[in-house]
C-alpha cells in the first residue's frame, strides 16, 4: 500500500474498520460531512468537527484524523468512498467496523444502488433489489426502500450532477413515488390535526 507523508506522518491510501464521531465522541456518518463530486469545490470550515479511526496497513497502523468532505466514485468496478483529512489528503474507505455498519447501512445500500444504476440506467425495480440482496447478502445488511428514502438528498444530488442517473427510469420513479407518499402522509396529518 503507498502511503503519503502528512506532517512527517505516514498517511495510509486506504483504511478499514473505521468509524466516525463528531467533538462530542459521539458516533456520526461521514455523510454529516459535505459530499465533493468531482472537480467540486473543496469546503473552507465545517461548523463542527468530525473525525474518523480506522487501521491502514494492513492492520498495522492505527490512524485518527479530522476530516472535512467525502466523496464517491461511482465509475469504479465497485463503488469508492473516501474522505479528505484536514490537511488535503484523500483517504479511501474499505470496510467499516462492524459496529459501525449499522449507523451507515443506508448510506451504504444507497451509494451501491446509484454504483449499479449508474452502469445499468434501464434496470427495472426488480433488477435493482435482487443486486443489491446480492450484494449485502453476507451482511445482516438487508436493503429496503427504506433505505433510499433515508438518503433522498443524496439521491437528488447524484441526480443532480449526473447525467446517468438523471436518466434512469428507476430512480426518477422512486423519486415520484417518494415525492407522493411525502405529500399524502402530510395530508394524513393535516387531517388528523384539524379533525381533532
Amino acid at each position: 500500500m503507498v502511503s503519503s507523508d502528512e506532517d512527517g506522518e505516514i498517511i495510509p491510501e486506504w483504511v478499514t474498520n473505521y468509524w466516525f464521531f463528531d467533538q462530542s465522541n459521539v458516533a456520526t456518518s461521514f455523510t454529516c460531512l459535505p459530499l465533493r463530486w468531482s472537480g467540486g469545490e473543496v469546503p473552507d470550515e465545517l461548523q463542527g468537527q468530525i473525525f474518523f479511526r480506522g487501521t491502514g496497513d494492513d492492520g498495522l497502523q492505527e490512524i485518527c484524523k479530522q476530516v472535512i468532505a467525502w466523496r464517491v466514485e461511482l465509475s469504479y468496478v465497485l463503488p469508492e468512498i473516501s474522505v479528505l483529512s484536514k490537511n488535503g489528503k484523500w483517504i479511501q474507505l474499505l470496510n467499516p467496523r462492524k459496529s459501525f455498519e449499522k449507523l451507515i447501512r443506508s448510506e451504504l445500500i444507497t451509494i451501491h444502488c446509484l454504483h449499479y444504476l449508474k452502469k445499468n440506467r434501464e434496470a427495472s425495480r426488480d433488477q435493482v433489489w435482487n443486486y443489491l440482496k446480492k450484494a449485502f447478502g453476507p451482511y445482516e445488511l438487508q436493503p429496503s426502500t427504506n433505505d433510499l428514502g433515508a438518503c433522498i438528498s443524496l439521491i437528488k444530488e447524484a441526480i443532480r450532477t449526473d447525467k446517468d442517473l438523471a436518466n434512469c427510469k428507476y430512480l426518477l420513479s422512486f423519486m415520484d413515488e417518494d415525492i407522493t407518499k411525502a405529500k399524502a402522509s402530510y395530508k394524513l396529518t393535516i387531517w388528523m390535526i384539524l379533525r381533532d
